[in-house]
């Protein structure tokens, strides 16, 4: 009787301690975690964002893996034993799937690389993915620790992203300028926010380094239109320029620890 118990006591915490095999995201930044984490074989789906080379640095991947939008029945129809979401992103959606009591687990969105430690290190538990989470993290740790080029001045930098919006002291941009030895222009403008700051004020603070992010279309939308401004592109003459992709920071991720590295690279 007790090595019945026994037995029965170790199978389901064999049972419990499972890596899921069906698993879902709900959202792009999800999406980022699930495909650089899990197996192959364990993915039932992403969002269609994760296929977009814009947005998402794991396209590649994705372009293999069955794709949602976002609606109830589609994942339902994934027959997901683990779905993926993001607190602030997915809400209506995973609230529905958790009153039909499919297994939900929630996430805070990082924006900050402790943070991305901590939910790379979630994940991989939740995956049984330890290993893959270890290596994810000791590549980050290596980009990060790269020395930043020594300048006499902190250089003013500015990320002036479409729509004229400049990233604040709560976002990972905000971190990723700062580790690359930068002095980002929401200090002295006292942001903790992301904000709008027209194309005048930007050209009045006069940043030494102006970030601008790597884009493929829609390159004429309204959005981008300040981008293209004469103003701009002549102050863009006596400053030091440089691309990001947008897929390595839409989304705070092992993967943006590169950003880092390509601001170092741009302003030896």
């Amino acid at each position: 009787m007790r090595f019945s118990f026994l037995a029965l006591f170790l199978t389901a915490a064999s049972v419990a301690q499972a890596a899921p095999q069906r698993v879902v995201s709900l959202s792009l930044c999800m999406d980022e975690y699930l495909l650089a984490l899990a197996e192959p074989e364990q993915i039932a789906g992403v969002s269609f964002l994760a296929r977009d080379r814009q947005y998402s640095y794991h396209w590649r991947q994705a372009q293999q893996v069955n794709v949602h939008h976002g609606r109830v029945e589609e994942i339902i129809a994934l027959n997901p034993d683990l779905i993926l979401a993001s607190r602030h992103e997915t809400g209506a959606t995973q609230r529905l799937l958790q009153r039909l009591d499919y297994p939900v687990a929630v996430f805070d969105s990082p924006q900050r690389f402790a943070e991305i430690e901590k939910l790379v290190l979630q994940l991989g538990q939740r995956l049984q993915r330890q290993a893959r989470a270890q290596q994810l993290l000791m590549a980050m740790r290596e980009q990060l620790d790269m020395p930043t080029p020594a300048t006499q001045k902190k250089l003013l930098a500015v990320n002036y992203a479409p729509n004229s919006y400049v990233p604040g002291q709560q976002s990972i941009k905000h971190e990723v300028m700062q580790r690359a030895g930068l002095l980002p222009i929401a200090e002295p403008l006292q942001w903790q926010f992301d904000g709008e700051l027209p194309l005048e004020a930007l050209l009045q603070h006069q940043p030494d380094v102006l970030i601008l992010e790597t884009t493929d279309q829609r390159q004429d939308a309204l959005a981008h239109r300040q981008l293209q401004h004469p103003a701009l592109r002549e102050y863009r003459r006596h400053t030091i320029n440089i691309e990001i992709p947008t897929s390595l920071w839409l989304c705070a991720q092992p993967a943006t620890a590169k950003a880092v590295v390509l601001l170092n690279e741009a302003i030896r």
